[in-house]
């Protein structure tokens, strides 16, 4: 335990506490910069999706290919033999 203290003195410590407080600073600006939107969630407008939606619930849906109608039809004449 003596050799411990012998070997420890105040600037290690002094210096131990500077490299803690630069990394708290460091994760406190990386927590900051997490909580801050950027990019295409900057951009995001709640009003503009909510009417684009109700746009396309109001439109008609997408009419199936002939070839689908037909496959479907074909499956359910056989599901009826």
């Amino acid at each position: 335990m003596q050799e411990m203290q012998k070997a420890t003195n105040i600037d290690d410590g002094d210096k131990n506490m500077d490299e803690t407080k630069e990394v708290m600073t460091n994760v406190k600006l990386i927590q900051a910069s997490l909580r801050t939107p950027s990019g295409a969630a900057t951009e995001f407008n709640e009003d503009k999706v909510e009417a684009k939606l109700k746009e396309r619930e109001g439109a008609d849906p997408v009419p199936q290919r002939t070839a689908e109608k037909d496959e479907l039809a074909d499956s359910q004449a056989e599901m009826a033999l």
